[in-house]
């Protein structure tokens, strides 16, 4: 059902009836951040795009979140012996097989 997805009830609906149901989630706004890991964190989702930046702004509604989420980031696609070209290409099958469209 591409073009349409279910409610709890189980009863089609229309993508944008869709999104009117959905929750959604606001920014946090960059400048207001205060602790230091952060703002070095969002400093570089802003600078390289990756992490996605609206989604660690998202994330520091809950600094605890945003920083473990951020130190796996790190160790797992900034760092490591994984070669980049091949990283890449997790990511890709990742998107592809959850129907991420970014």
């Amino acid at each position: 059902m591409a073009a349409a997805s279910l409610l709890q009830s189980g009863e089609p609906t229309t993508s944008d009836e869709y999104l009117q149901d959905v929750a959604r989630i606001s920014y946090v706004d960059p400048a207001s951040l205060t602790d230091p890991e952060l703002v070095e964190e969002m400093a570089f989702s802003q600078r390289y795009g990756t992490p996605r930046p609206e989604t660690q702004s998202i994330r520091s509604h809950v600094p605890d979140v945003a920083k473990a989420f951020s130190r796996g980031w790190n160790k797992i696609f900034r760092n490591g012996i994984v070669e980049h070209p091949l990283k890449e290409l997790c990511r890709v099958y990742v998107s592809e097989s959850i129907g991420c469209e970014y």
